[in-house]
């Protein structure tokens, strides 16, 4: 898998500090490898029931990249991870180089309630393998261990509860008003962050928009199929591409019903050792869904595909559960599906399903075996009118990718429409990485400097170019 997307996932921290009264925060330096000097950790302490504020209470993880300038702004920056599930900690690398940012701004970083040392939900088999192909099959045969074990009313673990949190986080360190990152499910949390407290947000950015009304992975269906056609297309106007993989489509689809057929197991390296991961429809599909989230390794999927042609399995599945193997270490899979349970997956209906798998490569496994976990899930209650567009005079800054297989562009642009002072740039052959390529990073922080989308030049994105296919082994 991609280095650079590897990175971003890895990185974990380590909180040091004392367990803390409710109501109090208070930040020491570090204990955590690649961060810098100056970070400042800590807990805050919150009710598990925030209705009935008593009963269990939650320790969140914090980390404060303190601004460097002396005469910095009173609004920090605060960033929401993705997944859902994933921790905020694991987006430090991302802003620790963002000079233009933390010149001016602290950045805070606080873990969900249920990711990372936020009373982290783990639920992933003990076995590594096993773990490797759940992710990357996104089936989970029984969870009941699991929710046995969790030291949590897993009905708690919402979108809407969360952002509570995160503003009685933001009072406690004396902040009037926050500027919002959010990248994928990211940015659905900094919406409802929006909604619920909008008197608190200076401004707000979203990559890789996934609005409330966004039901997933309903998306991925056909966001992952214009993504591979545009692959495939790309990859047949390219004189050097052509020649190589003169048959590039149909390999394909005989790949797919060669593991209908005839399923197999593969040994494949990952992350400190190897894996033997089931080669079927769903770890098929999957991995070259993960692939397509960046356009740098979504130029290997012609190469693997024709390898995977010929029996050789392992470039492909390796990627595969090379990028799943990651996630395992980090992914808190029950706050996945407290999440997407009850904000997703209860409001499923049968003709949206079928409609969204229709003639896509994923088909319904995916869909299907999200229903099936949820079957096992306890599923917690949304707000009234959860689903519908936030509506904000807030300055927003929105990014989408072209090719992103999961959030592609159609959902930004309807959010934009409720949002009047709004700019969306879509950045031509990108996928779906939450990080800023290219020009889109000083867009970013001239946005955040100024407070507001006016006089943003876009232009500059139209020079993003897809990198070129490989085509030797």
């Amino acid at each position: 898998m991609n280095r650079r997307t590897a990175f971003l996932i890895i990185l974990s921290c380590y909180w040091c500090g004392p367990t803390l009264l409710a109501g109090s925060v208070s930040l020491q330096p570090c204990e955590s490898r690649g961060l810098p000097d100056d970070a400042q950790c800590g807990k805050y302490r919150v009710h598990e029931n925030r209705a009935a504020r008593s009963g269990r209470s939650i320790d969140l993880n914090v980390v404060v990249l303190p601004a460097q300038s002396e005469s910095k702004q009173p609004d920090p920056l605060f960033a929401l991870a993705g997944g859902p599930g994933q921790a905020a900690s694991h987006l430090a690398p991302i802003f620790v180089g963002m000079k233009g940012i933390r010149r001016d701004r602290d950045i805070v970083l606080v873990d969900q309630r249920g990711t990372g040392g936020s009373n982290g939900l783990a639920c992933l088999p003990e076995d590594r393998s096993e773990a490797i192909e759940s992710i990357l099959s996104f089936r989970f045969e029984d969870l009941e261990e699991c929710r046995s074990q969790a030291e949590a009313d897993l009905t708690l673990y919402t979108t809407d509860i969360a952002m509570d949190d995160l503003d009685e986080l933001r009072q406690a360190l004396g902040y009037e008003k926050i500027n919002l990152w959010g990248g994928s499910y990211g940015s659905r949390a900094a919406l409802v962050y929006l909604r619920r407290h909008p008197e608190r947000v200076r401004t707000v950015v979203l990559r890789g928009v996934a609005p409330p009304p966004l039901l997933v992975p309903l998306s991925f269906g056909k966001g992952a199929q214009k993504a591979l056609d545009a692959v495939f297309t790309a990859c047949r106007q390219d004189s050097d591409c052509n020649a190589a993989f003169p048959g590039l489509r149909k390999e394909w689809k005989n790949l797919q019903r060669q593991v209908r057929e005839s399923p197999t197991h593969v040994s494949v390296r990952v992350p400190r050792g190897e894996a033997e991961l089931g080669v079927n429809h769903d770890t098929l599909v999957n991995s070259v869904l993960f692939m397509l989230y960046d356009s740098a390794s979504a130029r290997l999927i012609p190469s693997f595909i024709a390898s995977a042609s010929k029996g050789d399995w392992k470039p492909l599945m390796g990627f595969g559960a090379g990028f799943s193997a990651v996630l395992s270490t980090q992914l808190s899979l029950g706050m996945t599906l407290s999440v997407l349970c009850a904000e997703d997956v209860a409001f499923f209906e049968k003709e949206a399903v079928e409609q969204s798998v229709r003639g896509t490569f994923l088909g319904s496994a995916l869909v299907d075996n999200l229903v099936d976990a949820c079957q096992q899930w306890p599923v917690g209650e949304v707000s009234e009118g959860y689903h519908e567009h936030v509506r904000s005079d807030v300055p927003v800054l929105m990014l989408s990718g072209e090719f992103d297989p999961v959030t592609p562009p159609g959902w930004a642009e309807a959010a934009a429409s409720y949002l009047p002072n709004s700019l969306h740039i879509v950045m031509p052959n990108t996928g779906h990485v939450p990080a800023h390529p290219g020009c889109s990073r000083d867009l970013f922080v001239r946005f955040i400097r100024q407070g507001s989308v006016e006089g943003l030049d876009a232009s500059c994105v139209q020079g993003m170019k897809r990198p070129a296919f490989q085509t030797r082994g």
